[in-house]
């Protein structure tokens, strides 16, 4: 497994993951999709911190997971919201999300960044 930044290639791969990975019984999950490309479009993903897991021989582009962080504002100072994560079901229970989040944490540190606020629910974390 591959843990990179995302590419402007990855964006379909990217938006399937978070649907299946959020997919609902009433309907797919496209609200964290549709979310990631509003947060792109927006020009607050911050790219350096938005993270693909990639694995060869998987179908497709081997896209198997995704974490997005985007610039923020807390209390009146910058900020990190980190969010959302997505693992492909199939895939997950295997390590693809813990894998991204080390690596968007030190990523993040590595940036020098102060505070990173998680956005979501905290229990699968």
């Amino acid at each position: 497994m591959l843990i990179r930044r995302e590419q402007t290639k990855d964006e379909r791969a990217i938006a399937a993951v978070h649907g299946e990975a959020f997919a609902a019984a009433d309907g797919p999950g496209a609200a964290e999709a549709r979310l990631v490309d509003l947060l792109r479009a927006g020009g607050t993903l911050v790219p350096a911190l938005s993270l693909v897991a990639q694995v060869d021989g998987e179908v497709g582009a081997g896209i198997v997971g995704h974490v997005a962080v985007s610039r923020a504002e807390l209390g009146g100072r910058p900020s990190l919201g980190l969010g959302p994560l997505g693992v492909l079901p199939r895939w997950q229970r295997r390590g693809v999300g813990s894998a991204l989040m080390h690596a968007v944490l030190a990523a993040a540190d590595a940036l020098d960044a102060t505070e990173l606020v998680l956005l979501g629910d905290p229990q699968p974390y």
